[in-house]
């Protein structure tokens, strides 16, 4: 895989490190603060998280992308995307603190656990990547990346499962 090729692969799993976008609308009414059930008011928050993060991720893949459209060599692309990827790893980990603040049902306590911590590697994983970046290391990149896209699955099921919108439905791009 070339340099260009990982990168490209990589910035697509930043977008869904622990969070994701949905292209499709909202279609149901969410409830009001008062008939929130402690679950309904748990994923809103978490889903109010994921809405800044993905916001976030936007801007530094397309950072990514234009670094991508006018760099003239692998290495160069490397260079000055690996302090973005950086970047986008200490947003990421900002975002697996407030996670972290949430007070999930008492009922909910284990599963809540589950999926933080599994943000919480996919996260780890992402400074990894941008390290790798930084060391110019392509053939590392790919299995980062690979690393990426196995615990992405796991994230989202966990996420999706719970009943997360926001957090987990991430898109490719």
């Amino acid at each position: 895989m070339s340099a260009r090729l990982a990168l490209l692969f990589a910035s697509a799993l930043l977008l869904v490190a622990g969070c994701g976008g949905s292209d499709e609308p909202e279609t149901r009414a969410t409830p009001t603060a008062e008939a929130a059930t402690p679950r309904q008011q748990l994923i809103a928050q978490g889903d109010a998280i994921c809405t800044r993060a993905n916001e976030e991720i936007a801007a530094i893949n397309e950072r990514i992308s234009r670094i991508e459209s006018s760099a003239q060599s692998a290495d160069e692309v490397l260079s000055q995307a690996a302090p973005i990827l950086a970047d986008g790893y200490a947003e990421q980990r900002a975002h697996v603190a407030e996670f972290r603040e949430l007070e999930p049902p008492a009922a909910d306590a284990a599963v809540f656990e589950e999926m933080v911590a599994a943000f919480e590697r996919q996260v780890a994983l992402v400074g990894r990547l941008a390290r790798v970046a930084n060391a110019r290391d392509v053939p590392r990149m790919q299995s980062v990346g690979d690393q990426l896209e196995a615990n992405r699955e796991r994230v989202r099921g966990l996420f999706q499962g719970y009943g997360f919108k926001e957090c987990g439905s991430g898109s490719e791009g």
